[in-house]
Protein backbone atom coordinates (compact mmCIF):
# COMPACT_ATOMS: atom_id res chain seq x y z
CA UNK A 1 0.00 0.00 0.00
CA UNK A 2 2.63 1.88 0.63
CA UNK A 3 3.22 2.39 -3.66
CA UNK A 4 0.04 3.20 -4.17
CA UNK A 5 0.18 6.34 -1.46
CA UNK A 6 3.23 7.38 -3.50
CA UNK A 7 1.93 6.76 -6.67
CA UNK A 8 -1.17 8.46 -5.69
CA UNK A 9 0.29 11.47 -3.88
CA UNK A 10 2.49 12.16 -6.94
CA UNK A 11 -0.52 12.34 -9.54
CA UNK A 12 -2.59 15.09 -7.10
CA UNK A 13 1.01 17.22 -6.73
CA UNK A 14 1.61 16.74 -10.70
CA UNK A 15 -2.26 17.35 -11.68
CA UNK A 16 -2.32 20.66 -9.82
CA UNK A 17 0.83 21.64 -11.10
CA UNK A 18 1.15 21.26 -14.20
CA UNK A 19 -2.68 20.91 -15.34
CA UNK A 20 -3.72 18.53 -17.81
CA UNK A 21 -0.95 18.82 -20.15
CA UNK A 22 0.20 15.69 -19.61
CA UNK A 23 -1.30 12.90 -17.88
CA UNK A 24 -0.84 13.40 -14.19
CA UNK A 25 0.66 9.87 -13.90
CA UNK A 26 3.29 10.56 -16.51
CA UNK A 27 6.15 10.63 -14.84
CA UNK A 28 9.15 8.61 -15.55
CA UNK A 29 11.53 9.02 -12.91
CA UNK A 30 8.68 8.56 -10.32
CA UNK A 31 6.29 6.07 -11.78
CA UNK A 32 8.23 4.29 -14.96
CA UNK A 33 8.78 1.12 -12.81
CA UNK A 34 5.18 0.32 -12.31
CA UNK A 35 3.85 1.54 -15.95
CA UNK A 36 6.39 -1.02 -18.48
CA UNK A 37 4.57 -1.97 -21.38
CA UNK A 38 7.15 -4.40 -22.59
CA UNK A 39 6.62 -5.75 -19.53
CA UNK A 40 3.42 -6.86 -19.78
CA UNK A 41 3.51 -8.35 -23.10
CA UNK A 42 6.68 -10.19 -22.32
CA UNK A 43 4.35 -11.77 -19.49
CA UNK A 44 1.58 -11.76 -21.84
CA UNK A 45 3.35 -14.17 -24.27
CA UNK A 46 3.89 -16.98 -21.08
CA UNK A 47 0.02 -16.09 -19.52
CA UNK A 48 -2.81 -15.25 -20.41
CA UNK A 49 -4.76 -11.54 -19.32
CA UNK A 50 -8.37 -11.05 -18.34
CA UNK A 51 -10.14 -7.87 -18.77
CA UNK A 52 -12.08 -7.48 -15.73
CA UNK A 53 -12.96 -3.92 -14.97
CA UNK A 54 -13.89 -0.95 -17.97
CA UNK A 55 -15.01 2.29 -17.35
CA UNK A 56 -16.16 1.50 -21.29
CA UNK A 57 -18.64 -0.93 -22.47
CA UNK A 58 -17.07 -4.24 -24.39
CA UNK A 59 -17.94 -3.35 -27.70
CA UNK A 60 -15.84 -0.54 -28.62
CA UNK A 61 -12.89 -1.28 -30.72
CA UNK A 62 -12.09 -4.62 -30.62
CA UNK A 63 -15.43 -6.66 -29.15
CA UNK A 64 -18.79 -6.64 -30.10
CA UNK A 65 -21.56 -6.46 -27.83
CA UNK A 66 -22.90 -8.23 -24.99
CA UNK A 67 -19.57 -10.26 -24.91
CA UNK A 68 -17.80 -11.76 -22.08
CA UNK A 69 -14.87 -13.62 -21.12
CA UNK A 70 -12.24 -11.11 -22.15
CA UNK A 71 -8.89 -12.32 -22.49
CA UNK A 72 -5.42 -11.58 -24.49
CA UNK A 73 -2.28 -14.06 -24.75
CA UNK A 74 0.97 -12.92 -27.13
CA UNK A 75 1.13 -15.49 -29.47
CA UNK A 76 4.29 -14.00 -31.30
CA UNK A 77 6.65 -11.56 -29.69
CA UNK A 78 9.95 -9.68 -30.80
CA UNK A 79 12.14 -8.54 -28.06
CA UNK A 80 14.23 -7.32 -30.45
CA UNK A 81 11.92 -4.76 -32.13
CA UNK A 82 9.29 -4.84 -29.00
CA UNK A 83 6.29 -6.26 -30.94
CA UNK A 84 4.01 -8.79 -30.80
CA UNK A 85 1.01 -10.57 -31.80
CA UNK A 86 -2.10 -10.72 -29.46
CA UNK A 87 -4.69 -12.99 -29.49
CA UNK A 88 -7.87 -11.44 -28.65
CA UNK A 89 -11.00 -14.05 -27.31
CA UNK A 90 -13.99 -13.61 -26.10
CA UNK A 91 -17.66 -14.71 -25.79
CA UNK A 92 -20.94 -13.58 -27.52
CA UNK A 93 -23.85 -15.18 -27.25
CA UNK A 94 -22.63 -18.87 -26.34
CA UNK A 95 -19.70 -18.51 -29.27
CA UNK A 96 -16.06 -17.94 -29.25
CA UNK A 97 -14.58 -14.90 -31.13
CA UNK A 98 -11.08 -14.45 -31.62
CA UNK A 99 -8.66 -11.58 -33.30
CA UNK A 100 -5.27 -11.21 -33.39
CA UNK A 101 -3.79 -7.94 -33.55
CA UNK A 102 -0.05 -6.58 -33.94
CA UNK A 103 0.90 -4.31 -31.28
CA UNK A 104 4.30 -2.39 -30.09
CA UNK A 105 5.87 -1.26 -27.54
CA UNK A 106 6.98 2.25 -27.56
CA UNK A 107 7.76 5.01 -25.25
CA UNK A 108 5.28 8.54 -24.75
CA UNK A 109 5.04 12.23 -22.83
CA UNK A 110 9.28 11.93 -23.08
CA UNK A 111 10.27 8.39 -21.42
CA UNK A 112 13.69 7.49 -22.13
CA UNK A 113 13.88 4.38 -20.78
CA UNK A 114 10.40 2.90 -19.90
CA UNK A 115 8.19 1.45 -22.85
CA UNK A 116 4.67 2.94 -21.55
CA UNK A 117 2.55 2.60 -24.55
CA UNK A 118 1.05 -0.35 -26.29
CA UNK A 119 0.56 0.92 -29.42
CA UNK A 120 -2.13 -1.31 -31.83
CA UNK A 121 -1.38 -1.39 -35.80
CA UNK A 122 -3.02 -1.93 -38.46
CA UNK A 123 -1.42 -2.10 -42.34
CA UNK A 124 -2.00 1.55 -42.39
CA UNK A 125 0.03 2.33 -39.60
CA UNK A 126 -1.29 3.28 -35.96
CA UNK A 127 -4.72 2.20 -35.46
CA UNK A 128 -4.74 3.46 -31.84
CA UNK A 129 -2.82 3.26 -28.12
CA UNK A 130 -3.41 2.41 -24.82
CA UNK A 131 -1.15 3.93 -22.58
CA UNK A 132 -0.07 2.12 -19.20
CA UNK A 133 -0.70 4.13 -15.79
CA UNK A 134 0.27 1.61 -13.45
CA UNK A 135 1.26 -2.35 -13.40
CA UNK A 136 1.93 -4.14 -9.77
CA UNK A 137 3.98 -7.57 -10.05
CA UNK A 138 3.01 -8.81 -13.75
CA UNK A 139 -0.14 -9.54 -11.73
CA UNK A 140 -2.45 -6.82 -13.01
CA UNK A 141 -1.96 -3.85 -15.50
CA UNK A 142 -4.41 -0.20 -15.64
CA UNK A 143 -4.56 0.96 -19.02
CA UNK A 144 -5.83 4.44 -20.71
CA UNK A 145 -7.02 4.74 -23.83
CA UNK A 146 -8.61 7.12 -26.86
CA UNK A 147 -12.41 6.38 -26.03
CA UNK A 148 -14.95 8.45 -28.72
CA UNK A 149 -13.15 11.87 -29.49
CA UNK A 150 -10.54 13.25 -27.20
CA UNK A 151 -12.59 11.49 -23.69
CA UNK A 152 -10.64 8.54 -22.45
CA UNK A 153 -11.51 5.33 -20.87
CA UNK A 154 -9.68 2.91 -18.46
CA UNK A 155 -8.95 -0.66 -18.17
CA UNK A 156 -7.87 -3.27 -15.42
CA UNK A 157 -6.49 -6.29 -17.00
CA UNK A 158 -5.02 -9.37 -14.28
CA UNK A 159 -2.96 -11.97 -15.52
CA UNK A 160 -4.36 -15.64 -15.14
CA UNK A 161 -2.25 -16.55 -12.50
CA UNK A 162 -4.44 -13.95 -10.17
CA UNK A 163 -7.66 -13.86 -11.74
CA UNK A 164 -9.48 -15.70 -9.30
CA UNK A 165 -8.08 -13.11 -6.52
CA UNK A 166 -7.56 -10.12 -7.89
CA UNK A 167 -4.63 -8.31 -6.24
CA UNK A 168 -5.97 -5.61 -3.88
CA UNK A 169 -4.15 -3.10 -4.82
CA UNK A 170 -4.97 -3.32 -8.25
CA UNK A 171 -9.00 -2.99 -7.64
CA UNK A 172 -8.21 -0.12 -5.29
CA UNK A 173 -6.05 1.96 -8.35
CA UNK A 174 -8.36 1.25 -10.95
CA UNK A 175 -11.50 2.65 -8.45
CA UNK A 176 -9.61 5.29 -7.90
CA UNK A 177 -7.43 7.02 -10.58
CA UNK A 178 -10.53 5.44 -12.75
CA UNK A 179 -13.15 7.40 -11.23
CA UNK A 180 -12.39 10.46 -13.58
CA UNK A 181 -13.33 8.83 -16.73
CA UNK A 182 -17.15 8.18 -17.55
CA UNK A 183 -18.38 4.66 -16.98
CA UNK A 184 -20.45 4.45 -19.94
Amino acid sequence: MYIATWFLLEISICHHAFGLVMPPWAKEAKFGKHQDAWQTLDHCYRTPYYLVKSTTPMNYYLYNSNTTCVKLKAIKISSTNKTAQLRFTYEKSGRRYRADIDVQAERRYGYRHTYNVIEFLRRGGLWFSEEVIFSYRLECALFNFPFRGNRHGCELWVAETTSKIIPDICIFMFDYICQQYTSV
